[in-house]
């Protein structure tokens, strides 16, 4: 049982990790250049998951600004997107807590019977 606490423990940080990928995405929607992240949630070889982060390399709209000859990128990060994939991504996390909530329930039952 003490692994599939692990396995929760281990899904709680590769959700948060998701979570704060997305909120640097978003924070930086206005900088120009700025080239997205993406965490993809990925079991290990051991039966944990965690979070593999990778930068997505897609280019920005182009624009120039009044009076301004230069012509410069935006970032790539796309509002809609990234607010849809916090949904599951909160979702997850929720799951895990809720497990880790109900072992340790459980665990507080079996020390009350062996009492």
């Amino acid at each position: 049982m003490i692994s599939s606490v692990y396995n929760n423990v281990s899904a709680l940080y590769a959700f948060g990790t998701k979570m704060g990928v997305s909120a640097n995405n978003l924070a930086n929607v206005n900088s120009d250049e700025f080239k997205k992240s993406r965490a993809d949630i990925v079991e290990t070889s051991h039966g944990s998951v965690e979070a593999e982060i990778s930068r997505v390399d897609t280019p920005g709209s182009l624009y120039s600004e009044p009076g301004d000859p230069a012509i410069r990128e935006m970032s790539n990060v796309d509002i809609g997107q990234e607010i849809v994939q916090t949904i599951p991504t909160q979702n997850g996390y929720e799951a895990n807590l809720k497990m880790i909530s109900v072992y340790d329930e459980m665990l507080g039952s079996v020390i009350n019977i062996i009492k």
